[in-house]
Order: C-alpha cells, then structure tokens, then sequence
C-alpha cells in the first residue's frame, strides 16, 4: 500500500508564478512554472487549481487574451499580427477565444475602446 504525502507548496512561490505568467504575458509553460514551484507537471496543476481556483491553461489564455486587448487599444497592428505575437496558430482561434472571454470580437473592442478614449 503506497501512503501520498502532499506538503503544500507555499502561495509565495505561486505569486512569483503568477508575475511570471503576467510577464510572459501568457507564454509561461506549465512545465516551466512546475520547475518555479519544485514540483511535478501534474502536482503543480492540482496546487495551482487549488489556491487559484483555476486550471494553469485558463490563467494563460486569460493573459494572453488581457495582452491582446492592450495591444488592439494601444497599437495599429493588424488581428492577424496580434493573434501571431501571442502565439495563436491562426487568427481565427484567437478571434473565437478572445469573443469567448470578453464577449465581443477584437475589432468590436477595438472600435468600442476608440470611442471610450474619444470621449475621454
């Protein structure tokens, strides 16, 4: 009979994770944030799902998806160039993942935030 023993990982390493996946601005592997933490792939997931509330891949799409927003507000490049600056194999992924988090396409957004700084 094996007996697992688990000691968690502290939430301080996780927060250097955290500002690792956020300057990586999502392009931070699992492999590479498990290697931060000292811990399994896999350990790292359930850690990371437990003090998060999240799965590590959700957390990269969502900084990826923030970047991209930032980059559509404060940039002239074209979808097609963002989508393949955050690693996205075709624009319409990043088209259809970007709608999905934030409920609208990117350039809806784009135009919806000219308007904000317009008025602004």
């Amino acid at each position: 009979m094996k007996i697992r023993v688990t000691i968690p990982t502290p939430a301080s390493d996780f927060e250097k994770v955290m500002k690792a996946l956020d300057e990586s601005h999502g392009h931070l592997t699992r492999e590479e944030a498990a290697v931060m933490v000292h811990l399994s792939p896999a350990q790292f997931s359930r850690q990371f799902k437990r003090l998060t509330g999240t799965r590590f891949r959700e957390a990269q799409v969502a900084m990826k998806i923030r970047r991209g927003a930032w980059l559509l507000v404060n940039t002239n490049l074209q979808i097609r160039k963002i989508a393949d600056l955050l690693a996205y194999s075709e624009p319409a992924k990043f088209q259809k993942t970007f709608r999905r988090i934030l409920g609208v396409n990117p350039s809806q957004y784009r135009m919806q935030m000219a308007k904000v700084r317009d008025v602004c």
